[in-house]
């Protein structure tokens, strides 16, 4: 089987989890995520990385596309859940891989990325809203470049739009 094959295959694993997330996962279903995704990951040279590939891949193909297209209401939204539902996995498995913990605020990075100022803002005020678990030692330690980067990121483009709004 190939490696683009085998992604899929991994996302289709990936994708039927969130969509029992969606509805309220048992935590069971967290363990048996964990052992598809270790069993799956038996065959993989590198399980982070192809954790990465294939979240991002589900976030940006699957979800912001929705939200781009339809503008529907940030809070409610699947990206948000999808979201949550990494910082969950991420709290629940912290060692399963050492990449798996980047992930959330990597998701975080590519929801903010072009927004607009109002809609950061209500981004911002979601991702306050989940302090208490991105905060945990074991996820905001392998993450927190990620977060400031983007925090910065933000402040930087709100500098910048209200430098040319004053010309």
């Amino acid at each position: 089987m190939d490696y683009l094959q085998r992604l899929q295959d991994l996302k289709t694993i990936l994708q039927s989890f969130f969509d029992k997330f969606l509805s309220k996962i048992k935590e069971n279903d967290y363990h048996d995520m964990k052992n598809q995704i270790e069993e799956w990951g038996k065959s993989s040279s590198d399980l982070g990385s192809d954790l990465e590939i294939t979240f991002r891949s589900i976030f940006q193909e699957d979800l912001l596309t929705k939200l781009l297209l339809n503008q529907i209401d940030i809070g409610d939204s699947l990206p948000i859940h999808f979201i949550k539902f990494t910082i969950d996995f991420a709290l629940l498995y912290p060692n399963l891989s050492n990449a798996f913990s980047k992930i959330p605020f990597l998701l975080i990075e590519d929801l903010l990325e072009d927004q607009t100022i109002q809609y950061s803002k209500k981004i911002w005020k979601i991702i306050e809203s989940l302090v208490d678990k991105i905060t945990t030692p074991s996820l905001f330690l392998k993450g927190k470049i990620f977060i400031v980067l983007t925090a910065d990121w933000s402040s930087e483009d709100c500098r910048k739009i209200c430098c040319f709004e004053d010309m």
